[in-house]
């Protein structure tokens, strides 16, 4: 059974919320279920757009931070479903890839079907987990915002306003977690690359020049499928994640904006709320930076397993496994294993502390003017 098969659940879940992700070998059933998601989604979210621009004219028609945001998270919203769909092929690519890699192990060196179920488990439960924080945050935030607003202006933010703003913000927040799925995809199958590194290990001792080289061929395949995979991966979400990190961004800098106005004003409900409405975002791209950063701390490590080889086994190991293991660590240095996003952009947790400490200044600059 292949891994699509046991992600089937947390797929669907993530169609349904307008991601519609391509699988190989779907079933009729799937293909028009995910057909009928793009469709909605594609429809659904101008829609919800115009009518949420109707709603705030009449509160916040003097308010151009307001319409900035809108503007933002349904134009990102509209740019994650489109490339979603856009991408079919290399989606399907990416998953082919993966399917070669899982080829590789059917000699029975490493047990998938368990290590899949166990990886299908976890990602039900961060997924499930996810949407259930999302809902009590923003539950939370309207149900309290009943007591202390007045009952005209909560029932049009909850008739329009909070119910098609959060559609477009929940669409964001699941693309987060679909491009969270696939790096952990790939941090799983590095995770099974650097096992396998350390049991040839044991191999190259005791081997001869001609199983040497048939078992670094197989090991090269592995290590070339998972960059062609990352390649893919990186395609299906080079422009929308671009502008969904940069929506995050957005949403955290302007929370704060409106905390400090909210605490100048000495409205310090309003000001809880908005650091508590920004909280799944910042979340969402810490979660994403950081496991980046692990997958790309567990790719790092290839490298250093094939040179403790020749440090530590250097006189049982003969020329032929030598020049065998530098080509081979060459092929590593020249296919990186990264997460990038709009060509530009390697994330990681330095990118994010980077990015935050920029937006904090410029804010700190702003608020001086004000």
């Amino acid at each position: 059974m292949t891994l699509p098969n046991y992600l089937s659940f947390a797929l669907n879940f993530l169609r349904f919320f307008g991601i519609p992700l391509q699988t190989p070998q779907t079933s009729k059933r799937t293909k028009i279920f995910i057909r009928i998601c793009t469709i909605f989604a594609l429809i659904a979210i101008p829609i919800c757009g115009v009518l949420t621009f109707i709603a705030v004219t009449a509160r916040y028609f003097n308010e151009i931070l307001v319409y900035v945001q809108l503007l933002i998270i349904f134009f990102t919203a509209y740019i994650i479903v489109l490339e979603v769909v856009l991408t079919k092929a290399e989606q399907l690519r990416f998953w082919g890839f993966i399917k070669k890699i899982e080829e590789l192990y059917l000699d029975g060196s490493l047990n998938l079907d368990l290590k899949y179920k166990k990886f299908s488990r976890y990602q039900i439960r961060r997924i499930v987990g996810m949407f259930i924080f999302t809902i009590a945050i923003y539950v939370f935030v309207v149900s309290v915002s009943r007591f202390f607003e007045d009952t005209e202006n909560m029932a049009t933010n909850w008739t329009v306003t909070w119910l098609f703003y959060y559609y477009a913000v929940l669409v964001a927040r699941i693309r987060h977690h679909s491009h969270i799925l696939v790096i952990q995809i790939l941090k799983m199958h590095v995770e099974f690359f650097n096992e396998d590194l350390e049991r040839m290990g044991k191999i190259l001792k005791l081997s001869i020049n001609k199983d040497v080289a048939k078992e670094l061929d197989v090991i090269k395949f592995r290590h070339a499928y998972l960059w062609e995979a990352i390649t893919s991966a990186n395609k299906c979400h080079r422009w929308s994640q671009l502008f969904n990190i940069a929506e995050d961004l957005y949403m955290f800098i302007q929370s704060l904006y409106w905390t400090y106005i909210c605490l100048k004003t000495n409205n310090f409900f309003s000001a809880c709320k908005c650091l508590i409405f920004a909280l799944p975002s910042i979340c969402d791209i810490f979660h994403l930076c950081y496991s980046c950063e692990k997958l790309h701390d567990e790719a790092d490590k290839s490298g250093s397993i094939l040179l403790k080889f020749l440090k530590y086994r250097n006189d049982s190991i003969s020329l032929f496994t030598k020049n065998c293991i530098v080509e081979l660590t060459l092929q590593m240095h020249h296919e990186k294993i990264r997460i990038a996003v709009g060509r530009i952009f390697t994330l990681n947790m330095a990118f994010l502390t980077v990015i935050s400490g920029t937006l904090v200044t410029y804010l700190v600059i702003l608020i001086q003017f004000l």
